[in-house]
């Protein structure tokens, strides 16, 4: 049984993908020096220069790529093991025995590290394994890049298609996928490439249609291009944000699409909102999980957090600890390398503007019933949620969404019924 089965996609990507950083190939420099009379690998090429090359190698690239308005970008799929092999004069089978001695090297080092009781892994080991992976992984699954951010340079392999990972689900003689976010279902049936028989249901909530309101504004959004338009538009949506929390004597929670705008609206709704108010702080678990303690024991006060996070999916508020949800905007995913990579596959799949449909749009619907489903998690339950954008009118059926003129009288009518 697979539980929570819409997270299992992005999970398996993100297990097989990796990344060697500037940190771990200088870690791996520092440890060869300790190496007695510097090890070969493979006839004249010893572990020194080779680890050494792949500094020089990382550095090169990303002075090639990189600019200010740049911070990644793509390469070859065979680009480090190009350069490595004309290095050192090895064809692709040489350098795999060479790196393959690379490991073993980083074995005999991690078990002398054990035996002195340092319980940690060897910094070569670690390199020659992602090394093997790095140049194993199969070119049509994935996608890889130089990166530069503030910890320094990197290279990154992103799985865009992780069918080998799910196999053994295929391979399984009966499993259950179960969400309560799954939908579309025929996407998930076709990124998880379930069998042509996979039967799908959808089941109704559980919970009284009664219990739960949903509103959209249609005045307002949070789409970069025509905020830029219209810069009214996010003083207009501080200002509805602050009268629904000033005015709604129920715990509630507003979610962001992101951190960068909820940075930018922070210092007017500390200013605006005359509650107590907590915030989700990036980065910063302890603080964050604190000031949630804090806030699920009042029942009239906000909290402010991100849609995608722990908070709208992992954690339940049962009863008066939440009855009340902002939701502001539509989360759609920033474009990154790796969506357009992903877009293009499945458009290739399965037709012209399905990458779109399931790189962007299903992700930000999923979030955003995560969100809303954080308001009903008992059949006593009572809740309302209000979108912020009037892109909302092309999934208020999905959502079970209403176009609202006047959220704070909705709102106001619904919580005295």
């Amino acid at each position: 049984i697979v539980d929570e089965a819409h997270n299992i996609i992005d999970a398996a990507r993100e297990q097989e993908s990796y990344t060697i950083d500037i940190k771990l190939i200088e870690a791996a420099i520092d440890e060869s020096t300790t190496m007695k009379g510097d090890p070969p690998l493979f006839d004249n090429v010893t572990l020194m220069p080779f680890v050494k090359e792949m500094k020089n190698i990382l550095r090169s690239l990303a002075n090639e790529k990189i600019t200010l308005a740049k911070k990644e970008c793509l390469i070859a799929n065979d680009e480090i093991e190009n350069r490595l092999g004309q290095k050192f004069e090895l064809n692709r089978n040489e350098l795999e025995i060479a790196i393959d001695r690379m490991i073993s090297l980083g074995e005999d080092r991690t078990e002398a590290l054990m035996e002195r009781g340092e319980n940690r892994i060897s910094d070569i080991y670690t390199l020659g394994s992602d090394l093997k992976d790095w140049i194993m992984s199969p070119h049509d699954k994935y996608i890889k890049s130089v990166k530069v951010d503030e910890d320094g340079e990197s290279l990154h392999a992103a799985c865009i298609d992780p069918f080998d990972v799910t196999t053994f689900l295929r391979r399984t003689k009966g499993v259950v996928h179960m969400s309560g976010t799954l939908q579309p279902l025929e996407q998930y049936v076709k990124v998880m490439a379930l069998p042509a028989d996979t039967v799908t249901k959808i089941y109704p909530s559980p919970f009284p249609p009664e219990n739960r309101s949903v509103i959209y504004l249609g005045n307002v959004t949070t789409r970069y291009e025509d905020m830029q338009k219209d810069p009214s538009i996010f003083s207009r949506m501080e200002k509805n944000i602050a009268k629904l929390c000033n005015n709604v004597d129920k715990n509630t929670l507003v979610f962001f699409p992101s951190y960068s705008m909820m940075r930018k609206m922070r210092p007017f709704l500390d200013r605006d909102v005359k509650k107590d108010a907590y915030w989700e702080e990036s980065g910063q678990q302890k603080m964050t999980m604190k000031a949630l303690n804090e806030f699920r024991k009042g029942r009239n006060g906000v909290f402010f957090t991100v849609m995608g996070g722990s908070i709208a999916e992992g954690i339940d508020f049962p009863g008066e600890e939440l009855c009340f949800a902002i939701i502001v905007g539509i989360p759609y995913p920033p474009p990154t390398l790796e969506t357009r990579a992903m877009s293009d596959l499945f458009d290739q799949k399965y037709g012209r503007g399905v990458g779109w449909r399931y790189t962007s749009e299903v992700p930000a619907l999923r979030k955003m019933q995560q969100a809303i489903g954080r308001l009903i998690r008992t059949e006593t339950d009572r809740g309302m949620a209000v979108i912020f954008d009037n892109r909302c009118s092309k999934y208020a059926s999905k959502l079970g969404a209403k176009l609202s003129t006047d959220p704070l009288a909705d709102v106001t009518r619904f919580f005295d019924e």
